[in-house]
């Protein structure tokens, strides 16, 4: 397997020629720098956040220096002396940890055939933990070596327990009302009832309990079956006249219904399609639309 090369870097402030943070990466610096320009802004929480964010407001760009290519897993040991030099030379650097840390991997952990054996057979957290070190790094040592991950046992749902006087009511009322009456979110009331099979409310009555479009419509003009039954067999005016109402309020309740609309086609049939619908209209309202 070849080996991971890394490289450090510096920053040297514009304003007075100083370095202020040395760095390690396994990517290219420009590549690395665009990151932290990104991560300047967005998480603009460290002390190098928070002044790399000043310097690009300013219209300003730190001076980066490559100082040393190095494998990956001497860069920890090298960026550690880097830092060290800078700060004998009197530099205030904006690194928080002594150095080593970074990236996943590059040479914060010494990995030993010991170590390695246990990858994929624990997970990667419990490793982590014992190492001192976060989890991404002992996850990115494991697919480097081509080890898959330690699978996660399922564990089971957790089991909702409800009142019978409760149960009673599922299937019977909506689903939010009950849950809103016990003081649960109706997931909970969801969730048992599709784990013991039990229809919901809607399913048995067409009809959700909530007042749509089309429920406060009808409720407002106090439309009856037989009116609601003609929307899309008739034109849309035609009920409108019959119900005594606007003609866009049965447009509305019958777009709310998702009712494809009745148009009379074009040309020599529009007329006798129309006497048709007219026809139909008198039938069910026992009623006569004059043509």
């Amino acid at each position: 397997m070849e080996k991971r090369k890394a490289f450090i870097y510096s920053w040297t402030c514009p304003l007075t020629s100083k370095v202020v943070y040395v760095g390690k990466t396994s990517v290219s610096i420009r590549d690395r720098m665009r990151s932290h320009r990104r991560e300047a802004f967005r998480k603009n929480n460290t002390p190098k956040h928070y002044w790399l964010a000043e310097i690009l407001i300013k219209g300003l760009e730190p001076i980066v220096a490559e100082l040393q290519q190095c494998l990956s897993e001497e860069s920890g040991r090298f960026e550690c002396e880097w830092i060290d030099y800078f700060t004998n030379q009197g530099c205030i650097l904006l690194n928080e940890a002594v150095g080593g840390g970074g990236n996943p991997g590059i040479g914060r952990i010494k990995w030993t055939p010991e170590i390695e054996s246990r990858l994929g057979t624990v997970h990667d957290p419990i490793i982590a933990a014992e190492l001192g070190c976060n989890r991404g790094t002992v996850a990115y040592r494991r697919r480097v070596l081509g080890i898959k991950r330690c699978p996660i046992p399922q564990s089971k749902p957790q089991e909702i327990i409800l009142p019978q006087s409760v149960i009673d009511r599922i299937s019977k009322e909506p689903d939010y009302q009950i849950a809103s009456s016990i003081g649960v979110s109706k997931f909970v009331i969801r969730k048992y009832r599709q784990r013991h099979n039990m229809p919901s409310y809607a399913e048995l009555t067409g009809n959700d309990g909530r007042a749509g479009a089309h429920n406060k419509i009808g409720k407002k003009y106090n439309l009856s079956p037989e009116i609601i039954s003609q929307l899309g067999r008739i034109p849309d005016y035609m009920v409108a006249e019959k119900a005594g109402i606007e003609k866009m309020a049965i447009t509305r309740l019958r777009r709310s219904l998702k009712i494809t609309a009745k148009r009379a086609p074009k040309g020599a049939m529009a007329l006798n399609t129309y006497a048709n619908s007219v026809s139909l209209c008198n039938a069910v309202f026992n009623t006569s639309c004059p043509l």
